[in-house]
């Protein structure tokens, strides 16, 4: 009985070895099979080691020109602010003239939306005129004609800046900057002056004590009160017939002008309180004065300067102009740059790493700016060394 059981434990086990070689044979077939597949001539990939480095890109780039357009309400509540705006003109292009930034100025006012064809009616103040740059004024609270409409280097002076920013007190009390600088900007006459370059950071720059009520087209003066549902009146900010367009309407514009949002800013100086605005009717009364809303929201948006019209006018100046050479050192980069291995040098000295003297990098625009006082001078050499995110072999 035992001799039985013991050769059917031999024969069982036999059997068990038979199918564990014949399992054996089958997976290295499969094998087999799998090797001579993997040897078609198909891509492979590989994932590249952390060791691994490329080739670095190197950047020799050169610092932006700068337009800056000046849009100067001209109603009659404006003599002071005009005044404090032309006799701070140190405060504002120091920083731009110490740099030798390439810049061109010009200047024109809250009414120059006048010049719209669509205003061109037997009840309106039609100018063709109005979005035309603007050289001063010789009515009341002007300080008379420089003869330059277009600032540069080479031409600007304490004088002509005063005068050409005086723009005197005799305009439409119906404020409608936003309006007036895409007038002024599509203007043939400013156009074939040259103010205007494709290649130069646009700063525009609001100097108001109201607010902006910039709407669709309007076929009626406010001051016609035939006209009272026919236009976007002042400081109706629920204006029925036409509706008041919303800030985003005028950033999408400049946003195509430009060529696109890092190429341009709006910068403002406004009524931005209950206590300014007690403080500039108690200088020269005034019942027209309001706390604007919507310049602050464009300044915002375009990463602008919004300063109040009751501070000090030489820091608030000095700061937007910072702010437009800040904006205007901001350089594109070729390949998307791995953050840490970015090294900036400006005449060969390095640059740190630094939002308050020094360089930042955006990835989503892939851009490096410079700040305080490391916003190179014009003629500076400046190089941005990086190795790209990725790289391809």
């Amino acid at each position: 009985m035992n001799f039985n059981t013991s050769r059917q434990q031999e024969t069982k086990n036999k059997k068990t070895n038979t199918m564990k070689a014949k399992s054996l044979t089958a997976f290295l077939s499969i094998v087999a099979a799998v090797s001579v597949g993997c040897n078609k001539p198909t891509p492979s990939f590989s994932i590249l080691g952390t060791s691994q480095s490329f080739q670095q890109t190197s950047s020799t780039v050169v610092q932006k020109k700068v337009d800056i357009l000046w849009v100067i309400d001209n109603s009659a509540s404006m003599e002071t602010s005009q005044a404090n705006l032309a006799s701070n003109f140190t405060a504002f292009i120091s920083r731009l003239q110490t740099l030798g930034l390439d810049y061109h100025m010009a200047v024109v006012t809250s009414e120059a939306y006048l010049a719209g064809s669509y205003f061109n009616n037997a009840y309106s103040n039609y100018s063709p005129t109005a979005a035309q740059f603007r050289d001063g004024f010789t009515g009341t609270y002007g300080l008379g004609h420089s003869g330059v409409f277009v600032m540069t280097p080479a031409n600007t002076t304490a004088t002509i800046f005063q005068k050409n920013m005086s723009e005197g007190t005799s305009g439409s009390g119906d404020e409608r900057a936003f309006s007036s600088f895409v007038q002024a900007l599509s203007d043939p006459t400013n156009i074939a002056s040259g103010f205007r370059r494709s290649d130069a950071f646009l700063s525009i720059i609001i100097l108001s004590d109201e607010d902006d009520f910039s709407g669709n087209a309007s076929f009626c003066d406010h001051f016609q009160s035939s006209c009272s549902n026919q236009y976007v009146g002042d400081h109706n900010y629920n204006a029925a017939a036409p509706i008041l367009q919303p800030v985003s309407y005028y950033t999408g514009w400049l946003d195509t002008f430009a060529g696109g949002h890092s190429n341009y800013s709006v910068s403002t100086m406004y009524t931005d309180s209950a206590s300014c605005l007690s403080t500039l009717n108690a200088a020269a009364p005034s019942s027209s004065r309001i706390i604007a809303t919507r310049y602050p929201q464009i300044a915002a948006q375009t990463r602008g300067v919004a300063g109040s019209l009751c501070g000090n006018f030489a820091l608030t100046l000095n700061s937007i102009s910072q702010s437009v050479v800040e904006l205007a050192s901001s350089f594109a980069l070729e390949s998307i740059a791995n953050p840490t291995t970015i090294q900036v040098t400006v005449n060969g000295a390095i640059v740190p790493n630094s939002a308050t003297n020094g360089w930042t990098y955006d990835a989503a625009s892939n851009t490096v700016s410079f700040h305080g006082t490391a916003v190179p001078a014009a003629s500076a050499t400046i190089s941005i060394v990086y190795t790209p995110l990725s790289a391809h072999q």
